[in-house]
């Protein structure tokens, strides 16, 4: 059984309002809990209320310690001062530390210039570059900051096994989460779970972790952001990302005519189980990879899907990775490449050609990657011809042509790319050929039907 010593912080002056200057209890509570033994299992009490300060609380060297306060709505700690953490942890070997059921924001919205102003914040005041252990945020709001947990981007540091769990995050103007060591150390565990991101106005990566060993993304929502040269999610370097479950709505993509990478794992493995991309709005006229695994990546995709309100200004590409595995869903209202860069067939892209059936009118036509399964003719005045897309054909596209009328003209199934690969679909009798793409410039007739 855990002996734990419990303060409140009221119990050293702080009161809640808003306007009362707390700083200086949440200090003396915190210097309390570790003199009372409290280096072992502490916890401040924080009750329902706005506590109001004006300067950083650090946090010494303590293990197994709680900050909780009475819920997430409840509890409010409140930063007045521009460019300033809320909790700083300066001492490295910190370890087993929890955070939960608190709101932590600053009292004016945080620019990106203020590049401090995280309500969590790692930095190395004092002790090794060894980093930090074990630590949880559970049940909290972390708003109107630069980023909500950040770690100093000019220190050597590590987080060992870090969990953010059932957090809102949002109104930041850099990102939500930044955990990356400069110069690179390792950081074996960093787990988000059940959280809710809201990117809108953000400057940088929502997310933007490096060099670990394991990331997990479970059921996390990124809503309603403008992005146009930085990925929404980058995890670089590691060797095993997995994003279960995860969901992007609501975001405008402005490519600026240049490749935009919308969740990025650059030198990584990543594996995507039943994510969701859904109406998201890309112009610019640049290539869009919806997941990019870049050089020296592995990517492992099982349902990736996105809705009818994807639109492209350019080329949509599923997915960018050296070596690909297993299988993708993608529906998509643009020209999408099935992959990029990998050793082919890796991965399987419903596009955005429908298995429906169009009729056709009595005029020839040229079709485009995007067009209807099936196209049908019913009626024939004269000979026509339908051509087979040249551009934005991918392995595995494929159409099926139908002469559904006796008429006494033919109709020419056309190969732009080999001159003695056309189908005729002969005069007198009803007629049907399906072509299909083996390769971004070969068709092949792969079935041919007559009936009377």
């Amino acid at each position: 059984m855990i002996n734990r010593t419990v303060v409140d912080v009221t119990d050293f002056g702080a009161k809640s309002g808003g306007t009362f200057d707390c700083t200086k209890a949440f200090i003396a509570a915190i210097a309390m809990l570790k003199s009372s033994g409290g280096i072992q299992n502490g916890k401040l009490y924080v009750p329902a209320g706005i506590y109001k300060i004006t300067s950083q609380i650090v946090i010494p060297f303590m293990t197994g310690f709680r900050i909780q306060g009475d819920s997430r709505g409840g509890t409010i700690i409140r930063q007045f001062t521009n460019n300033m953490p809320i909790f700083n942890f300066g001492t490295s070997l910190t370890h087993s530390w929890k955070i939960s059921d608190i709101t932590l924001d600053y009292n004016t919205p945080q620019t990106s210039a203020f590049t401090k102003s995280a309500p969590i914040y790692f930095d190395l005041s004092s002790g090794t570059a060894d980093g930090y252990f074990n630590f949880e945020i559970e049940n909290c709001t972390l708003t109107n900051g630069y980023y909500g947990v950040l770690m100093n981007p000019n220190v050597q540091l590590a987080v060992w096994g870090a969990t953010i769990r059932k957090c809102n995050i949002g109104s930041m103007s850099g990102g939500a989460v930044k955990l990356l060591p400069n110069p690179a150390v390792g950081q074996p565990i960093i787990k988000l779970e059940d959280c809710y991101i809201h990117c809108r106005g953000m400057q940088e990566r929502a997310i933007f972790i490096g060099y670990s060993d394991t990331v997990l993304l479970d059921t996390v929502e990124f809503n309603e952001g403008d992005f146009s040269t930085l990925p929404v999610i980058e995890i670089t370097t590691c060797y095993n990302v997995t994003l279960i479950n995860c969901r992007t709505e609501s975001f405008r993509i402005e490519t600026k005519g240049g490749n935009y990478f919308f969740w990025s794992f650059p030198n990584s493995s990543a594996y995507l189980i039943g994510c969701t991309i859904t109406n998201t709005t890309i112009s610019g006229g640049g290539d869009t990879y919806l997941v990019n695994a870049g050089t020296n990546g592995k990517l492992t995709v099982q349902g990736l899907i996105t809705d009818a309100q994807l639109k492209a200004g350019g080329t949509v590409t599923a997915a960018k990775a050296d070596d690909f595995l297993m299988a993708c869903n993608l529906r998509a209202i643009a020209p999408v490449t099935r992959y990029n860069q990998a050793w082919s067939p890796r991965l399987d892209v419903d596009l955005i050609q429908r298995p429906k059936t169009t009729d056709r009118a009595d005029v020839d036509v040229t079709l485009t990657a995007s067009d209807s399964l099936i196209q049908r003719f019913k009626k024939l005045s004269t000979k026509r011809t339908i051509h087979l897309p040249s551009v934005g054909v991918y392995p595995g596209l494929q159409f099926t042509v139908i002469k559904a009328t006796i008429a006494p003209f033919p109709l020419t199934v056309n190969d732009p790319f080999v001159s003695n690969n056309d189908v005729v679909l002969p005069v007198g009798s009803k007629a049907s050929v399906t072509y299909l793409a083996t390769s971004a410039t070969e068709w092949q007739p792969i079935s041919f039907n007559t009936w009377p």
